[in-house]
């Protein structure tokens, strides 16, 4: 059968149309693919920028307030972001944390710093305490005197014009020379010169006759003017403090004594103990090195004020002595330390205009090579020169006494014509011997000792 051209024509346009519209569709599809795809990067590149936005302001909001919970969301707000943009906001959340934890170590160390100190100073109070109820319990003891017994009132006593008595447990010297007491008549009761509670010895030798009153404190010594004939009465004295009233007889007067210093520590002299300063050191050390970690300047208050904190205890410390901060004080003297025996403020060479010298290592002190350790130590306040110390020696036929001058104290009342020639800007060791009951200022400036090293 033949077939019609025109319909085949047809067919074919009809073919044609179809092809060219499924192409057409096939087209718009794969533009409006390519446009969604476009507008999804787009939209993901706006979400990062935006999360990347929120994770820094949270991360800035966490260092402005350093809460817990603004860094929790700083890391809730970081976890958003592709791993490209998460270095920057976490290296800069995590440096953020590390140092708030430091400051919270720091704040730990400082309070256990606080804690030892507070404990160091509460023992301090307590062994002062104990120390001066040692003291006030170290009476007079007129029944253990009126046996020969003398250990309650052993030291050193001084009366006003410069006599010394020194008293160990079973002698009495005055002015080196010992009263002979070993026959002497002794009582602890009172006659009608005397006051209840006092005592009296009374001796006779080949140097004459004489008497010592004991007087405990709060005993007002003599309560009656003698005899005529009899010795002056003399003034009742302090009666605050334990006396010695010495008559001799070829001297026709008597003479009141007073104890210079304690043979005990004074509570003054004592600071915090070696181990309680090891525990402050070590606490205040563990916190400066963790506080010198800290440089965040957004954390820089926080740590200024632990700084003040720590400062607080190292003042402390400082003023009670580490070694180092101990040596440091040692270099002015230290008359209360010198008193109890402690000769640490006054170590190393001393010399003289002469060329003579006097060292100091650790108790014992020479001169020229002679030890001379000093075993009395006169009280603060020696012939009238407050805040000096007087050390009487032996080790020589003729002990050096030896007047202790911090700097700024001048030597003038210890001058015949009260003058100071000797360095009052520094420490002085000034040796009394040729001039026990003064000198001139030349004389006292040559034997005048300042330290070499």
């Amino acid at each position: 059968m033949k077939k019609n051209p025109l319909i085949i024509t047809l067919s074919i346009l009809a073919l044609l149309v179809v092809g060219g519209v499924s192409a057409v569709v096939i087209h718009n599809e794969q533009v409006a693919h390519q446009k969604a795809v476009a507008q999804a990067k787009v939209r993901a590149k706006a979400n990062e920028v935006k999360y990347l936005k929120q994770a820094n302001t949270a991360v800035n909001k966490a260092y402005q307030t350093k809460k817990d919970s603004d860094i929790a969301s700083a890391q809730s707000a970081i976890k958003k972001l592709n791993s490209s943009d998460k270095k920057a906001p976490t290296d800069k959340l995590t440096l953020l944390t590390t140092v708030l934890t430091d400051l919270s170590s720091a704040d730990n160390l400082i309070s256990t710093a606080e804690k030892a100190t507070s404990t160091a100073e509460a023992n301090l109070v307590q062994v002062k305490k104990d120390a001066q109820a040692k003291i006030d319990a170290q009476k007079m003891d007129l029944g253990a005197i009126a046996k020969g017994d003398y250990s309650s009132i052993q030291g050193t006593w001084t009366d006003a014009i410069g006599d010394t008595l020194l008293v160990s447990q079973s002698s009495i010297t005055m002015n080196g020379t010992a009263l002979n007491l070993s026959n002497a008549y002794k009582s602890t009761y009172s006659d009608r010169r005397y006051d209840d509670g006092s005592g009296l010895i009374t001796w006779a030798d080949g140097n004459g006759a004489g008497s010592i009153q004991f007087i405990p404190k709060n005993i007002g010594g003599y309560l009656t003017e003698p005899s005529p004939g009899e010795f002056q009465t003399p003034a009742h004295g302090d009666i605050t403090k334990e006396r010695l009233n010495i008559t001799l007889a070829h001297e026709n007067k008597e003479h009141l004594f007073y104890k210079q210093g304690s043979t005990l520590p004074s509570p003054d002299s004592l600071t915090i103990s070696e181990a309680d300063q090891t525990a402050i050191h070590n606490a205040v050390k563990n916190a400066q090195t963790m506080l010198d970690k800290i440089k965040l300047p957004a954390v820089l208050s926080k740590k200024s004020a632990l700084q003040t904190r720590l400062n607080k205890v190292s003042g402390k410390v400082d003023s009670n002595s580490t070694t180092e901060n101990k040596n440091q004080a040692n270099s002015d003297m230290n008359v209360n330390q010198i008193a109890n025996g402690d000769y640490s403020s006054i170590q190393g060479t001393w010399k003289n205009s002469n060329g003579n010298t006097i060292t100091v290592s650790g108790s014992t002190i020479t001169e020229n090579g002679n030890v001379i350790t000093p075993i009395q130590h006169v009280g603060k306040d020696y012939l009238s020169i407050t805040g000096t110390l007087n050390l009487l020696g032996q080790g020589k036929a003729s002990p050096p006494n030896l007047l202790i001058v911090p700097k700024g104290i001048s030597s003038a009342g210890f001058m015949l014509d009260k003058t100071d020639k000797t360095d009052q800007s520094k420490n002085r060791i000034i040796e009394t011997n040729n001039f026990q009951a003064g000198g001139t200022g030349e004389q006292v400036a040559e034997a005048t000792y300042y330290k070499v090293n």
